[in-house]
């Protein structure tokens, strides 16, 4: 919901910024959710897991936010440019 506010705000103001402000974290938090009750079933979230994994997840997001919007450091790159570049990377050519 609260990047769905995000979203909305952007949509009304066109400002890239806004969207800074409004992590998406659903979806990282999903999969380390997810993870964790696959490896180690039963997991019992403590306050302190919960803060420390929600700071993890908003940190690393709140850094790709601000490369995507802020920063704009892929808007010259395209996913075929990523893919070469992976691939050159892995290749070592």
């Amino acid at each position: 919901m609260y990047r769905l506010i995000g979203f909305a705000a952007f949509e009304l103001t066109a400002q890239r910024e806004v969207l800074f402000l409004f992590p998406n974290v659903f979806e990282p938090w999903f999969l380390v959710v997810a993870a964790i009750h696959h490896y180690r079933p039963g997991f019992q979230w403590s306050r302190l897991a919960l803060g420390l994994t929600l700071g993890a997840i908003t940190v690393v997001k709140e850094a790709q936010e601000w490369a995507l919007h802020v920063g704009r450091v892929f808007d010259g790159f395209s996913s075929l440019d990523a893919i070469g570049w992976i691939w050159r990377w892995l290749t070592g050519r």
